[in-house]
């Protein structure tokens, strides 16, 4: 899972934003990535094991 983080001191609302995208590669072409948006959260999202 990739997201990034909006951070508080930015927001409108002061609260973390994290936005989640799944990402995935071309199979034509190795170096093009497809970012695709999934999901919008305040609470951070958990770390695979």
């Amino acid at each position: 899972m990739h997201y990034f983080r909006l951070n508080k001191e930015n927001a409108v609302d002061h609260q973390d934003h994290y936005y989640i995208f799944k990402v995935e590669t071309d199979p034509q072409n190795r170096l093009i990535r497809k970012y695709i948006y999934q999901r919008t959260s305040i609470v951070p999202p958990q770390k695979k094991r």
